[in-house]
């Protein structure tokens, strides 16, 4: 028994000797293919891959190690197959890859990059000017350079004094040429950014942009000058300028009269006096004293012989101070500009007023109301150039007219005007105001107001009035007359008369018409009022049927022939002269039109045998309804279909004819109605059977 266990025992350890000599003896050791370092050459702060491809013919699993040694220190170690590294410093870079399988059997490879500093791009703009006048385009050129020649990528962007992006775009190692207008004033900025993936550069500049480099404040664009006149040029300009060159050109030939060079504000120029004709005058606005100027301006004017101007004034010697009086004026010269018209006469209250009036014309036509006096017109006139004429005239103001008296009442004006009395009447249905008014171009002395019924006289004596208003206020049923007389101070005497009646009762008004009627009627009517002006009677509605005149009559209507028995209102309308009126309406039942009648016969009979219906109708009734005569070949048969009393009658009949053609018969009929008209109609038709 123990001798089995221990040959057992002998067994094993042999099979475990055996087993471990053939592990150490027959394992393979893992193989670097390839260790790639992609890029060997770089910059700092580029990026190297590196990477280990190896195997292992048993299969095993690898364990990967590198070191990056930079001299003799160890800058980086990874463990990875595949990894990146970022070198920060220039130099030369070993890298020792090792790789061992799991009996612990390595293989080992070397390999080295190279880093070197990088060198960042350069970049210059150039811009066409750095000052513009609002309008004009500037030009920037961005120029690039990188001294490693590396691929650049680059972009610009053009802003607006507001911040609007104006332009914007890429550009690479060549650089670009950006032009962009200028719309505001203020600062428009450009901004360009280049990189050549390591080191990034920028650039801005500033272009300053105004409204105007210079504008010409004088002389004014086609301002007029006579050859006796100093002409002197200045101009605004903006605060960078700092010198301003005025040149002179005279039309057609252009050719260059003189020029000025001014290097102090206020820039001006004084040319002196001109000869006649036609001027250019330019500024040009310059920076730097030198190269091309940044702004101009221009202007044309005008130099002419200068002749002062003449005016004449026409007014009359007298005049009626009642009317209007007219003056009239012509100017005469080639370089007017406006005139005044200077007044001096007596107003109503006898003070001298004095006016004045702006003319636009060199010549017209002005119309005042100078009262009695002296008046004194002067008319002046002056040329562009501070010449003047004036001719001065004096009228003497009469009063040869009587006074004006106007009687108001309502919206209605009543004026003795040349007349020496007016009469005036007037009707009113309500309270009215009742104003005379009395005026004089001099003065009137005596004013008498006499009123009737009841014979009441006022009279008033004046010495220097020239107006006068009396108002009554009427509010009382009645007529009220009164009479005015004015006399003025030359004995002239007006008078107006008035009658006015106050009548706010209306017209009584009666009608009588008979209940029916079958044609014309006669109407009786009475309108009594103490101002009677007119009746109307109207027959339904709009019909006007007659225009009575007097109070109370009778009229007999002419009625139309369209009423069939019907209901009709007649009415009566009765005004009087204040207004004030009354209607009244009566009905009356009217049949004024016969029956109506129609048939089916054709008007060509194509059959021998032709059946029919003959109608009649009527509001009211309609009796002996028939057919009288039947004329021709054939014959007829009739009978009635309804009563032959009724609002319709129908009779059906029939004709019978021979075959022929080119024959007529004809067909009489009739019927009346409750007021006897008549209808009568005969209908002849043509036979074509054949």
């Amino acid at each position: 028994m123990r001798k089995g266990f221990i040959l057992v025992l002998i067994l094993v350890s042999i099979l475990f000797i055996l087993s471990s000599c053939s592990s150490s003896f027959f394992n393979h050791a893992p193989k670097i293919l390839n260790l790639i370092i992609n890029p060997t050459n770089l910059k700092v702060g580029q990026v190297v891959n590196i990477r280990i491809e190896a195997e292992d013919e048993d299969n095993d699993a690898l364990e990967y190690e590198t070191e990056i040694f930079k001299g003799n220190m160890k800058v980086y170690t990874s463990h990875q197959n595949e990894f990146n590294y970022s070198p920060n410093q220039a130099g030369e870079y070993i890298v020792v890859a090792t790789v061992r399988d799991e009996k612990g059997a390595t293989d080992t490879k070397e390999g080295s990059f190279t880093v070197v500093e990088n060198n960042p791009p350069t970049m210059e703009i150039i811009l066409s000017a750095n000052l513009v006048v609002v309008g004009q385009s500037i030009t920037a050129s961005i120029s690039v350079h990188d001294p490693d020649e590396d691929q650049l990528n680059g972009e610009y962007v053009v802003k607006s004094p507001d911040g609007a992006t104006v332009k914007d775009g890429n550009f690479d190692e060549t650089g670009t040429v950006v032009t962009f207008l200028t719309t505001l004033a203020g600062t428009y900025t450009i901004e360009a950014t280049v990189t050549d993936g390591l080191s990034e550069v920028s650039e801005r500049k500033e272009v300053q942009v105004i409204e105007s480099a210079i504008v010409i404040t004088n002389p004014s664009s086609g301002e007029r000058f006579s050859t006796e006149q100093d002409v002197i040029a200045s101009a605004d300009v903006d605060e960078n300028v700092n010198m301003v060159r005025f040149e002179l050109y005279r039309y057609p030939d252009m050719i260059n009269v003189d020029f000025l060079e001014d290097h102090t504000e206020p820039f001006s120029w004084d040319m002196g006096v001109l000869d006649q004709g036609d001027y250019l005058l330019k500024a040009l606005a310059f920076v730097n004293g030198d190269g091309d100027p940044i702004g101009e301006d221009s202007v044309v004017f005008h130099v002419v012989e200068n002749h002062p101007p003449t005016v004449s004034l026409t007014v009359p010697s007298t005049h009626e101070c009642c009317d209007d009086l007219v003056v009239e004026w012509i100017a005469t010269d080639t370089n007017l500009t406006t005139g005044t018209l200077l007044m001096k006469y007596h107003d109503i209250s006898e003070d001298v007023v004095s006016s004045s009036v702006v003319l636009d014309s060199p010549s017209g036509t002005y119309s005042f109301h100078p009262y009695v006096g002296n008046s004194t017109i002067t008319v002046v006139f002056f040329d562009e150039f501070g010449k003047s004429a004036s001719e001065t005239k004096t009228v003497e103001v009469q009063d040869t007219k009587q006074p004006k008296i106007t009687l108001e009442v309502e919206d209605l004006e009543w004026v003795t005007d040349d007349s020496p009395s007016i009469l005036v009447l007037v009707f009113t249905g309500h309270d009215v105001y009742r104003r005379f008014k009395v005026s004089d171009c001099s003065t009137f002395i005596l004013y008498r107001y006499f009123e009737y019924p009841g014979g009441h006289l006022e009279e008033t004596s004046f010495e220097n009035d020239k107006t006068f208003e009396r108002e009554d206020f009427l509010n009382v049923e009645g007529t009220f007359g009164a009479s005015v007389v004015a006399t003025d101070s030359n004995g002239f005497v007006s008078r107006i008369i008035s009658f006015i009646t106050v009548d706010k009762t209306s017209p009584e008004a009666f009608l009588s018409v008979p209940s029916s009627s079958c044609g014309n009627f006669t109407a009786t009517y009475t309108a009594t009022d103490a101002n009677f002006r007119g009746a109307t009677i109207t027959v339904d509605d709009a019909t006007l049927i007659g225009v009575p005149k007097a109070e109370n009559s009778t009229i007999t209507l002419d009625i139309p022939k369209t009423f069939d028995n019907e209901e009709v209102e007649v009415e009566l309308r009765v005004i009087d002269w204040a207004g004030n009126e009354s209607q009244v309406t009566q009905t009356i039942w009217l049949d004024t039109r016969e029956p109506n009648f129609q048939h089916n016969i054709p008007n060509t009979l194509t059959s021998t045998v032709v059946s029919f219906l003959a109608t009649f109708t009527d509001n009211g009734f309609v009796k002996d309804a028939t057919i009288v005569k039947y004329s021709g070949v054939g014959t007829l048969e009739t009978k009635y279909k309804v009563s032959p009393i009724s609002k319709t009658v129908e009779i059906e009949g029939t004709i019978t004819v021979p075959s022929t053609s080119g024959v007529n018969i004809c067909l009489e009929f009739t019927a009346t109605d409750s007021c006897e008209h008549l209808t009568d109609s005969t209908q002849c038709f043509e036979i074509d059977t054949e």
